[in-house]
């Protein structure tokens, strides 16, 4: 925590990552892995739920995983996990199930993924040792945009471990931790009751008469050296 605050963690990414990361053509761009990343998420279903219990605004998931070329990748993986309405990861939250907000999917043979889970919230870093006497003096807060983290990897490519950021987040311009890219935002679409988003009705695991959130965002993967 304390080598993300003090800008350490972006430097060493901004080093490794090729300078054409995230412009067109180019592999999507990648940023800090974050204290809440845990391993050994479940496996789910394409368009399955990442949502265990009540956790934020349902949000429909979609996006394709290419290679620098556009051409699909099959069977890669998106380890995805993100935080609750109450700004907490499962990782924090004793009162979670452990996986909440949690999950490993594959593509399928055109490169497509979809799950559902929550829109993000902006939240604050733990800021109650070294961390926040150093915001503190500093006169730097301790809050992140809101974000969703993915690990997204393939066989034969490079990895990269990425967030997609909230447009509408009041804290790009100030993230604690230095990780916003241009490229990792989007925005949220709103979708109110019984409205489609070019796929028909509401997704599988938004209930009747609710309102629900979408985003669809691909992502690029470069070959691996050698």
């Amino acid at each position: 925590m304390l080598s993300d605050t003090l800008g350490v963690s972006m430097l060493v990414d901004l080093l490794a990552e090729p300078a054409s990361a995230g412009a067109a053509g180019f592999a999507t761009e990648s940023t800090v892995l974050g204290p809440f990343y845990a391993a050994g998420s479940p496996e789910r279903e394409y368009g399955a739920s990442i949502v265990e219990r009540p956790s934020g605004d349902l949000t429909w998931y979609t996006g394709h995983v290419t290679d620098t070329d556009g051409n699909p990748i099959a069977g890669a993986t998106l380890d995805v996990w993100q935080n609750a309405d109450d700004m907490f990861y499962a990782v924090q939250n004793s009162g979670a199930p452990p996986d909440n907000l949690r999950g490993v999917f594959r593509t399928r043979p055109d490169g497509s993924f979809a799950f559902l889970g929550v829109r993000p919230t902006d939240y604050p870093i733990p800021d109650d040792g070294p961390v926040g006497q150093l915001l503190g003096r500093t006169g730097r807060h301790p809050w992140r945009p809101a974000h969703i983290h993915v690990i997204v990897s393939a066989p034969g490519y490079q990895s990269v471990a990425t967030h997609i950021f909230d447009a509408d987040s009041k804290y790009l311009t100030s993230d604690a931790v230095f990780a916003v890219k241009a490229s990792l935002v989007r925005t949220f679409e709103r979708h109110e009751p019984g409205t489609a988003a070019g796929r028909g009705d509401a997704p599988p695991g938004v209930p009747p008469g609710q309102p629900w959130y979408s985003l669809s965002h691909d992502f690029r993967l470069s070959r691996a050296a050698g």
